[in-house]
């Protein structure tokens, strides 16, 4: 028979919120990619818990890069502005990847605000 982990999580704390708290948990935890029990344990103990969810979201990210780059219309009459902003977007989105592959904690989302 297994024996129970020291680590084993298996007490629980109950906490009184109300419903759109509740689901205000639910969905912040569903953006993360996380339980609501791992988003609780986040804020109250400053870990960031790293999902596989992240490498795979920065590989497809660049693999959309390197897909767009090649679809670049380099003899079509665009504006300097339109090529700025293609480029832009283009350094934007490998950037996000790169970020997102060397360090996945720094790119978790700002706490959202209330809606006043």
């Amino acid at each position: 028979m297994r024996q129970p982990s020291e680590n084993a999580r298996h007490t629980f704390i109950k906490v009184r919120v109300s419903k759109s708290e509740r689901e205000a948990f639910a969905n912040r935890a569903r953006e993360l990619s996380t339980t609501s029990s791992d988003l609780i344990r986040q804020a109250a103990f400053g870990e960031l818990t790293v999902r596989s969810l992240d490498s795979d979201a920065a590989f497809e990210l660049r693999r959309i890069g390197a897909m767009l780059k090649h679809l670049y219309p380099k003899n079509a009459n665009w504006t300097n502005e339109e090529k700025r902003r293609y480029w832009e977007a283009m350094d934007t989105l490998i950037g996000f990847a790169e970020s997102l592959a060397q360090n996945p904690a720094a790119t978790v989302l700002p706490a959202k605000k209330p809606d006043a």
